[in-house]
Formats: C-alpha cells, structure tokens, sequence
C-alpha cells in the first residue's frame, strides 16, 4: 500500500528457466487522493467569568490545502469569526462547549471543546434604603431582616450576607441581630 507522498514507480520482472530469461519493467502510477484536514488545537479550554476568552483553532493538512473554519453550538456569549471564537462570559454563565469544524472543501475533521468557565465573586449592590425621621433623644430601631430588598447579590444567597453600618455625626449607629439601631 503506497504511503502518503509516495510517488510513481517501477520494478523489474525476471523470469528465467535456468538457461534463458525475460525481462520486463512493470509501472505502478500511485495516484493521490485528499486525505483530511486535522485539528491540532486542544479540545478543551478555560474561561473566566466578566474576563475576555478567545480560541484559535489550528489544523494541519497534508496537501497543503486551503483551511475553512466553522463553529457552532456555541452560547450566545461567544462569536466566530474566521479560525477563532471569542466572547466574554457574563455573570451566571456555566461550563459549556463548541464543536470546531475545519474542512479542505472535500473532507473535514471535527472536535467538540469543552470550556470550563470560573465564576468571579462580584461584590453585593446597595439600592436606595429610605430616609427615616426620629426625634431628638430617642433611638430608633430599623429592621433589616429584609435586606434583599435593598442589597443585591448575584453570588451569594442572601442568608450568606453580612451588613455594618457607621458614620453618622451626633449619634450612635449599633446592630443587633437584623436591626440597625440609632441613637442620638
């Protein structure tokens, strides 16, 4: 069986019955056929949340063919262009895949990379928590054990968050439980 790259060629048959022979040259014309692109780069990859990821896809191809790329199954935070997909995963975003599809116009190989996505630990947002009115002397006891109304945060459940108050001039700012407590 001719290998890849093997060319044409020829050998000599003798036959002989001890006194006379024959001779004769018989060629072999090996002809070449496509044989498919293979990707090289790797099948699996690393993305961080909220961070700019991009992969270059790479492949070999015997005949020295031109390479077309195609990328699918993709979610929605990335983008192909040409050999590369690239994109930047959102808060919530899990681990997930893409196949990677590179063709001579003939043949094709494929692979499915698998991409793990690190989260990020985003801080909690404060929303607007309303003014109150106390009188002078007296203290004034603000319950928050429904802070989630005013504090947001995407990574954490909200029986994980923690709450501190100071500042303030001319009183005293205390927590006690799920209060915050003024006094002044």
């Amino acid at each position: 069986i001719p290998t890849e790259g093997m060319g044409d060629t020829s050998f000599v048959v003798i036959a002989s019955d001890g006194e006379l022979s024959d001779t004769l040259t018989v060629t072999v014309t090996v002809i070449p056929v496509n044989d498919a692109p293979v990707i090289e780069s790797v099948a699996t990859a690393n993305a961080t949340e909220d961070i700019y990821f991009s992969y270059l896809g790479t492949a070999t191809d015997i005949e020295d063919s031109t390479l077309t790329w195609v990328f699918d199954l993709m979610p929605s935070w990335m983008t192909a262009q040409a050999d590369s997909v690239f994109g930047t995963p959102l808060e919530g975003a899990v681990d997930t895949s893409f196949r990677a599809i590179v063709s001579d116009g003939e043949l094709s190989d494929t692979v499915t990379v698998a991409v793990s996505v690190t989260t990020v630990n985003d801080a909690p947002l404060l929303s607007s928590i309303p003014d109150h009115i106390y009188a002078e002397h007296e203290s004034l006891t603000i319950a928050c054990s429904d802070r989630h109304v005013y504090i947001r945060d995407t990574d954490n459940a909200d029986e994980d968050l923690t709450f501190d108050v100071y500042g303030g001039s001319n009183v005293i700012l205390t927590t006690s439980d799920d209060n915050v407590i003024i006094t002044s």
